[in-house]
């Protein structure tokens, strides 16, 4: 009896051990998956190959991070999402001017990316990195080699080298690893205000083109600009990085003598989301274009919308939608999904 019981506490114990091993293979076995949205907000990007091998040396390398290192490994393709979106505008294109149009189509060069997960926070993800860039050159993975210029120069100060002597160098994927957000994660719906702040009345009230003074009941938000962020220079100014409290010493001349003309406009001192969305505005409502564009200044950010509807099953609204959806505006890309907006009134 007590062996009968010591021979099926054996089994129970072996077949525990299975499932642990079969679960250990799945996690860590040959087979590399591919990322998905469900593979963590950041990653570890440890190493990128281009060319007609990529996908085959991508495939190499992460089954190698998988085996000798004991990390969850994924396989990102950046030419297949470049190629998505290709076809995903070839596709507008037909439905805007017709299925018998003809559009350039531009090829795209097979690039892989090999990615370590999943991190919950970029803290995370950075305390990995610190380890991951200390690890040596993977082993049997094709790599570039490296030429280290060496040089001997002679007894006199700035005179051309007497001597070049280098060593070859294997190239360490690792030492080059950087964190990056999951491409294929949800990005964040735009900012979309509440049905009325008492403040927006005040930001807006000397708002040349304000939303508030839009006569029906719904518009199309195609740009929502938050700080800090970059501007781009609709009239060909240099980037400038704006933060809450911008030094006048670090803006751009011309940026700052538009900020200025802002301010004598709205009567308040607007930061770069506000003029960014002011100068996109002005721009579409150029008589070259001639949208019906609006402005709406939040607290938190500056709402660029078109147009104004009854109601959203309109069909100049669909049209629209088509139109300006991905559009860019100089430098500045419009949503690829304008979304209806109810424009506030006050309650």
């Amino acid at each position: 009896m007590e062996r009968r019981k010591f021979l099926l506490a054996t089994v129970g114990s072996l077949w525990s051990l299975r499932e642990m091993l079969a679960q250990t293979t799945a996690t860590f076995g040959t087979v590399v998956p591919w990322l998905s949205p469900q593979s963590g907000p950041f990653l570890i990007c440890v190493g990128s190959f281009r060319g007609e091998q990529a996908r085959e040396l991508a495939q190499q390398f992460a089954h190698f991070v998988q085996q000798h290192y004991r990390l969850r490994t994924y396989l990102f393709s950046r030419s297949e999402e470049e190629r998505r979106r290709q076809e995903q505008e070839l596709q507008r294109l037909r439905e805007l001017y017709g299925a018998n149009q003809r559009f350039r189509r531009v090829r795209i060069e097979d690039e892989y990316a090999v990615l370590v997960g999943d991190f919950r926070s970029w803290d995370d993800a950075r305390r990995e990195l610190e380890r991951i860039k200390k690890l040596p050159p993977p082993e049997g993975i094709p790599l570039p080699v490296l030429f280290i210029v060496r040089q001997e120069r002679g007894n006199v100060p700035g005179a051309p080298p007497d001597k070049v002597t280098g060593e070859y160098a294997k190239y360490n994927p690792f030492r080059y690893a950087f964190v990056v957000p999951n491409p294929l994660a949800p990005k964040p719906a735009p900012a979309q205000p509440k049905n009325w702040d008492p403040a927006w009345a005040d930001l807006n009230r000397n708002n040349p083109y304000s939303l508030l003074r839009c006569p029906k009941r719904y518009t199309l938000l195609v740009k929502a600009f938050q700080a800090p962020m970059l501007i781009t220079g609709l009239r060909g100014a240099p980037p400038v990085l704006n933060t809450n409290t911008p030094r006048p010493a670090a803006l751009d001349a011309q940026v700052e003598k538009e900020l200025r003309r802002l301010e004598q406009i709205l009567g308040w001192k607007p930061d770069a989301a506000a003029l960014q969305a002011h100068n996109l505005c002005e721009v579409l409502r150029h008589p070259s274009l001639n949208y019906e564009a609006y402005v709406l200044h939040t607290k938190e950010a500056s709402l660029v919308t078109v147009g104004s509807f009854d109601r959203t099953d309109d069909p100049n609204a669909a049209q629209l939608r088509q139109l300006l959806a991905g559009k860019t505006i100089g430098v500045v890309k419009l949503s690829d999904n304008p979304s209806f907006l109810l424009v506030p009134r006050p309650e």
